[in-house]
């Protein structure tokens, strides 16, 4: 959809997904009318709605605590800012981090700070740390009022029930890598939304 390109077939979007044409279609229908049989998918409207279908109509504030080398990947990566979410705090407690500057930010001391901190309180906070002050760390978010968590840390965290995490496991992610490469490479979900990072049944598509 950043190619330049006004229309994208079902064929194509099942290659770039790794899913069949007919998994594309039947996906894409069950989010409203896109295609046009023999012309494909309008590739403005389908970007976006498939962004307002993944949160993409708001950019919420987000922090990061633990600013070591993947830390700084991600805040320097393009993923943030223009998107979903823009980072407005970094933390971290080595003395010879705090105070200094990442992407433009300060970082700073988690215990030092709170939602009144903040002219909008953050929504968003990523955890970079050892698995040892994740847990710390998880409740210095929830403190702060943030109600979503993407953690890197190999630790399950204990969080209030309406708050939201989602584990990223890189060793996972390359057994699931190793397992394609072993076996063929094929569909690595159930379809199209699924390799978006959306399940149809946690946004309401499907009963």
């Amino acid at each position: 959809m950043r190619r330049g390109r006004d229309t994208v077939s079902s064929d194509d979007l099942g290659r770039l997904a790794g899913v069949s044409a007919a998994t594309v279609r039947r996906d894409l229908s069950s989010i409203g009318p896109f295609g046009t049989r023999g012309s494909g998918y309008d590739t403005s409207h389908l970007s976006h709605r498939t962004a307002e279908l993944l949160g993409g109509g708001s950019t919420f504030p987000m922090v990061i605590a633990g600013i070591g080398n993947l830390a700084k990947a991600l805040i320097n990566s393009p993923l943030f800012g223009d998107r979903t979410a823009r980072i407005v705090a970094l933390y971290d407690v080595d003395p010879s981090i705090v105070g200094t500057t990442v992407g433009g930010l300060t970082v700073r001391l988690l215990a030092d700070e709170d939602a009144s901190s903040f002219a909008e309180p953050p929504a968003i906070g990523i955890l970079t740390c050892p698995a040892s002050a994740a847990q710390d760390v998880a409740d210095g978010f929830c403190d702060m009022g943030i109600r979503a968590l993407m953690t890197f840390s190999p630790r399950v965290l204990e969080v209030p029930p309406e708050v939201t995490v989602r584990y990223v496991d890189v060793s996972i992610e390359l057994q699931i890598l190793a397992y394609h490469l072993e076996h063929g490479r094929g569909p690595l979900n159930g379809g199209l939304l699924h390799s978006l990072g959306v399940s149809p049944v946690r946004v309401g598509l499907r009963p």
